[in-house]
């Protein structure tokens, strides 16, 4: 009888030595991620009251390193992720680049006045995983 309560007694002995391990708390991930926004559009654009023609949008939605273990990782990062949200052909930087398509849009409207086109830009960038050491965004 003594050794059926014998191994019972050990595994519940075990199981709560077990339970009062400590763990060692995890250090917060040091890469911290915002959501930053570009926006341009003619006044008036998508307000049929004030532009009864079709628009012209620029959007452009990405991540950004506000916080990373080094100065040179998130600088890294962020260039990274603006250099794949801009075409080469592109004029360097949103601002520029969301110009030069409300002019192709104007110049086109001045060719075609009649032309329902709209002309849009839209490109957004999402983390699909971010973990100690490894981003990936798409």
């Amino acid at each position: 009888m003594r050794s059926r309560l014998l191994f019972p007694s050990l595994l519940a002995a075990l199981l709560s030595l077990s339970a009062c391990r400590h763990e060692a708390a995890k250090e917060p991930d040091p890469l911290r991620l915002e959501t930053r926004k570009f926006e341009r559009s003619l006044a008036g654009c998508g307000d049929t009251s004030k532009r009864a023609e079709a628009c012209v949008t620029f959007r452009v939605q990405w991540p950004e390193a506000v916080a990373a273990k080094t100065a040179e990782a998130k600088a890294r990062i962020n260039a990274a992720i603006l250099g794949r949200l801009q075409p080469a052909e592109a004029p360097r930087g949103f601002e520029a680049e969301a110009a030069q398509t409300i002019t192709d849009y104007q110049q086109f409207r001045q060719q075609f006045p009649d032309s329902a086109i709209a002309y849009f830009t839209r490109r957004v960038a999402e983390p699909v995983l971010v973990s100690t050491g490894l981003l990936s965004v798409e």
